[in-house]
């Protein structure tokens, strides 16, 4: 928010790069128009992208890149032994939270220092993160599930089960709903009782919804078309 951008992971499944880091990610402004599209460089394939204080994390292959937010400069690296590493979640504290969907596992980094911190069936293929308060939000894509997991204890619980379908990214409004997006093209909202509405369906026309970064001022949901070479926003009614 302090700096009005948008910023985009750009992956690249034709040139993966797991070592020399060949990808960037993009700067766009909030209206759309595209500021700076190598505004970073020399990534390894990044995928989920989380901003705290003046610096952005952007997963990775091997673990996650510390990009500064003023310059676009890659500070440093932290390595997570994840072999499928895929979204993140920062809290206030500064604690990282990673998902790997092969190895059913989320991470924990703390003081540079990553760490398995919850795994498991219960967890099963984990994709989008989303820390909301004390509990960590987790899409679980071995049964369709967005669940909760309490962060000072651990303890997972189902929060509402989307049905088949690619859980990819979470967010939360100002009214306490949930939003998830399916990485074919839908968009959901579950509200704290546990409702679920789907609020957008473009799987009919073959255009996805990746993670997605949600704008609470403008209610725009901003998802990045993964195939499409194309970032589409949305403005998402209120309940």
């Amino acid at each position: 928010p302090a700096s009005g951008a948008l910023f985009v992971s750009g992956w690249d499944g034709y040139h993966p790069s797991p070592a020399e880091g060949r990808q960037v990610v993009s700067k766009l402004s909030a209206d759309g128009a595209v500021t700076a599209p190598r505004w970073a460089e020399g990534l390894r394939n990044p995928l989920g992208l989380a901003v705290k204080g003046d610096v952005l994390y952007a997963v990775e292959s091997g673990g996650l890149a510390v990009v500064e937010v003023a310059t676009g400069k890659l500070l440093r690296r932290i390595a997570v032994p994840g072999g499928g590493l895929n979204d993140l979640a920062v809290a206030d504290d500064g604690t990282l939270y990673l998902s790997d969907f092969r190895a059913d596992t989320i991470f924990r980094v703390r003081d540079g220092v990553a760490e398995p911190w919850v795994k498991g069936p219960a967890i099963g293929r984990p994709n989008g993160l989303h820390l909301d308060g004390g509990r960590l939000l987790v899409g679980t894509n071995a049964d369709g599930c967005v669940k909760s997991v309490d962060v000072a204890t651990r303890e997972v619980r189902t929060i509402a089960r989307l049905g088949a379908g690619t859980i990819d990214g979470l967010e939360t409004d100002t009214a306490g709903n949930v939003l998830v997006s399916h990485n074919e093209g839908r968009l959901f909202r579950i509200t704290p009782a546990g409702e679920v509405t789907r609020l957008l369906d473009t799987t009919v026309v073959g255009l996805p919804c990746a993670n997605f970064a949600w704008i609470e001022a403008s209610r725009l949901a901003v998802c990045p078309a993964f195939t499409e070479d194309r970032v589409v926003a949305w403005r998402v009614p209120r309940s």
